[in-house]
């Protein structure tokens, strides 16, 4: 009787050193990825995503990111359950993290049933006092967790360092360097607003962009039921 529960014991230790190890070879950063988006058949985008490691001692401050990528998303979570993802959660932990984003992206690279998703944030700084990062908080509260309680596919996130793409429309809109020193440049070029196909109010908030490259409301985007 008592050779049950030391088995038990024995196992719980097995699963906790099999996650060590999956966490460390999950903790491996590439440097780049190659990507693409749009319709092959219409017109098909490509590009270099750059990534840099995270710093927990200094990249809040020291490197002011307004972008993170969400890597391998399955192919079978749709994108209306990464934004019911991020907003119910965020309710609780940065009052609505959808708030804060100016721009989802859907693209992918040469994976099999695999996506990404690229997430620009609308500033640098989340709060003036502690010197909170968007992306910073974003990433500390979501990296790592699973999308549900059903499956174990867990989101993992990396911080975009810079962007290089052949559209000129999307280097406007996000290839820019994510870096703080962009944005006073970036400000001076107007552009005419994009039109939601769903309730066709302009799009000055929470851009969402699928992966054939039509745009949308995030709020517009999970009200569907078969995205």
């Amino acid at each position: 009787m008592r050779s049950v529960p030391h088995q038990m014991q024995k196992f719980f230790r097995s699963l906790r050193d099999l996650r060590k190890q999956a966490l460390k070879l999950c903790s491996v950063v590439p440097d780049h990825v190659t990507y693409y988006y749009g319709n092959p058949f219409v017109e098909k985008t490509e590009g270099i995503l750059h990534f840099f490691k995270y710093n927990d001692d200094g990249l809040g401050k020291d490197v002011q990111c307004r972008m993170l990528c969400m890597i391998a998303i399955p192919a079978q979570i749709t994108l209306r359950e990464i934004l019911l993802f991020i907003g119910t959660l965020a309710m609780r932990a940065t009052g609505g993290a959808i708030q804060t984003i100016e721009r989802i992206k859907v693209i992918r690279d040469s994976t099999p049933n695999e996506y990404m998703i690229i997430l620009k944030f609308k500033t640098h700084l989340y709060d003036a006092i502690l010197l909170q990062n968007d992306a910073v908080v974003f990433f500390e509260e979501y990296n790592g967790m699973q999308f549900n309680s059903l499956e174990t596919n867990q989101c993992k996130l990396l911080f975009v360092d810079r962007i290089e793409c052949a559209s000129e429309d999307e280097v406007a809109a996000l290839c820019a360097s994510s870096s703080a020193s962009t944005e006073a440049g970036s400000s001076n070029h107007l552009t005419e607003l994009p039109t939601c196909a769903v309730c066709l109010e302009r799009m000055d908030d929470s851009v969402v962009s699928i992966l054939c490259n039509h745009t949308f409301h995030a709020g517009c985007l999970e009200q569907w039921t078969d995205t």
